[in-house]
């Protein structure tokens, strides 16, 4: 009789252990979707302020400025722009650390089978 109560517990621990495993590792990716939905949103606000640099370059040099990018106003969006894509980066190796603790979760212990000897000849 103990030994069944030692097999059930033991198929308990493992049972618990696979259950806990699941939910962390569910809570990491879906923190993971969250940050490609972060990413997402610095990808516009890119995408925004390339247009407005643009938009800066051509009435510059419509008003006659023959190199625009020496410009102050030209030279603080591509700032803005430097910072934005560090920043999206930065998301990008958060991924990365969470992918690698996902990976890096300890394994749940193996249930091993006790074999009973075989019946005497």
């Amino acid at each position: 009789m103990t030994e069944v109560v030692t097999a059930a517990s033991k198929a308990v621990q493992v049972l618990w252990a696979f259950i806990t495993r699941i939910i962390a590792n569910s809570g990491r990716r879906l923190y993971i979707l969250s940050l490609y939905g972060q990413i997402c949103w610095q990808q516009q606000c890119l995408r925004r302020w390339y247009r407005r640099l643009g938009e800066k370059i051509i009435v510059l040099q419509e008003a006659g400025d023959i190199n625009p990018l020496l410009h102050e106003q030209v030279k603080d969006y591509l700032e803005i722009l430097r910072q934005r894509r560090e920043r999206k980066q930065g998301v990008y190796d958060r991924i990365a650390a969470v992918r690698a603790r996902i990976r890096s979760t300890p394994q749940p212990p193996e249930v091993k089978q006790e074999s009973e000897p075989p019946a005497g000849d």
